[in-house]
């Protein structure tokens, strides 16, 4: 872990009064409002993280459509060695939420054959369960 890491986020609404207010999410804690397929907030983070070490992990909307949005705009911030995480893959049948239609299964499933940078880790589901099947992205080159 690096202790002069930071985390950005990112939401479409604050509801993050209280957090705010935390010594320690004043010292590490970038808050963003808005979309994350903005292209002016993917700029801004782009912007942030240049020449930084970064972990992208996206959680926000769930359909197949924006969770691709979002690896085609933050894949490039993700350095080698490093990871993209894709949450909550296991929607749309895989196998919960059988009917929630293309998500981020699918994203990913559409993602990794134009990016052969990246391969599934499945090292990281060495656990008994995760939400995230075939969500962790490593960068290998």
């Amino acid at each position: 872990m690096n202790p002069k890491g930071k985390v950005i986020t990112i939401d479409i609404e604050d509801k993050t009064a209280e957090t705010r207010k935390l010594d320690i999410a004043q010292k590490l804690i970038t808050f963003v409002i808005g979309s994350s397929t903005d292209p002016k907030i993917v700029s801004e983070i782009t912007e942030r993280v240049k020449g930084k070490k970064a972990i992208v992990i996206l959680d926000s909307n769930h359909t197949k459509d924006h969770v691709l949005k979002e690896m085609e705009n933050y894949w490039g911030l993700v350095n080698v060695g490093s990871y993209l995480i894709v949450q909550d893959s296991d929607i749309n049948g895989h196998p919960v939420f059988k009917h929630h239609g293309p998500g981020p299964m699918e994203a990913i499933d559409a993602f990794l054959p134009s990016h052969p940078n990246f391969q599934i880790d499945a090292e990281r589901e060495r656990l008994i369960f995760t939400t995230n099947p075939r969500g962790y992205l490593k960068r290998i080159q």
